[in-house]
């Protein structure tokens, strides 16, 4: 298991942390599933946990699976065992409707409240949720609520409520929560970069090898003002790139992991960025649907 305390510490820092008694709600989506967005969502909630004075909730969305609550079992020796299930619904309310309803024996209908459980995780100030998907019966079906209800009672009992969406792909849940959330976070093909970093490939585009030998002459000789080339002056392009890939290797090596970091940062700093601006001037929604 890859160690992501140091990440989840500056994910925490950026964010800021609660204050003045004010509860944050956070979401993670990603676009695609595969993506580590719950694994994401679960070490940010571990780690929030030991950070606040009250408890952490990690509100796990996907009505299909339970993902967050079968990880945490598995891996019972680092996060300690789940209890046993309790209430997740404050004053009875929930991120989702069940419809038809069930009835109970005097005619009335069950509260959607049954279908959702949480348990609280080892010794930590953690709760995690898990939709009941065993308790539908016939032709059931679950819609995510377009209210706020569920996450205004939350917030009476959290310092921090972390909310792990299913991939955008697959679910409109994310679209639906994300204006009653305080924050999005996109986890944006981590694997990817991940696995460039283990094993890249080789620079084998010639615009690529050339833009990385530019940057590896700046380096070696020191001259950062005139791009060279074969010993010729290579003034076709600006010459922002080169200082950056030059940065790169000076900080970490001459490799070919290092001559892509920068664009492959400036892409996620660019998704940001878009959702950030469609946030502020539309809404939450139209701000998802940009940066994804």
């Amino acid at each position: 298991m890859v160690d992501l305390s140091a990440e989840m510490g500056e994910l925490w820092a950026s964010l800021g942390p609660p204050s003045g008694g004010r509860v944050r709600v956070i979401q993670f989506v990603g676009a695609t599933a595969g993506e580590g967005t719950s694994t994401v969502a679960r070490e940010f909630a571990f780690f929030a946990a030991s950070r606040v004075g009250r408890r952490a909730w990690l509100v796990d969305l996907d009505v299909l699976g339970e993902p967050q609550t079968l990880a945490f079992a598995a891996q019972a020796g680092r996060f300690g065992p789940l209890g046993p299930p309790s209430n997740a619904s404050p004053g009875g309310a929930t991120f989702f409707t069940v419809q038809p309803p069930l009835r109970r024996p005097d005619g009335h209908a069950w509260s959607d409240s049954r279908y959702l459980a949480a348990y609280a995780v080892g010794t930590a100030p953690l709760w995690v949720t898990r939709f009941r998907r065993d308790a539908l019966r016939g032709r059931q079906s679950v819609h995510i609520s377009t209210t706020g209800e569920y996450w205004n009672a939350l917030r009476r009992h959290a310092d921090v409520v972390v909310v792990d969406a299913p991939p955008a792909d697959r679910s409109q849940a994310a679209l639906t929560v994300a204006q009653f959330m305080d924050e999005t976070v996109l986890v944006v093909a981590a694997a990817i970069f991940l696995g460039c970093i283990v094993s890249p490939p080789s620079l084998m585009d010639d615009v690529d090898a050339v833009q990385a030998q530019i940057a590896r002459n700046m380096l070696d000789s020191g001259d950062w003002v005139t791009p060279h080339l074969a010993g010729i002056a290579y003034l076709e392009k600006p010459p922002l790139k080169y200082w950056l890939i030059a940065i790169a290797f000076k900080l970490f090596g001459v490799h070919d992991w290092a001559a892509r970091l920068p664009v492959a940062l400036a892409a996620v700093l660019l998704c940001w960025l878009v959702f950030r601006i469609g946030a502020w001037g539309f809404s939450a929604r139209a701000g998802m649907y940009a940066g994804l």
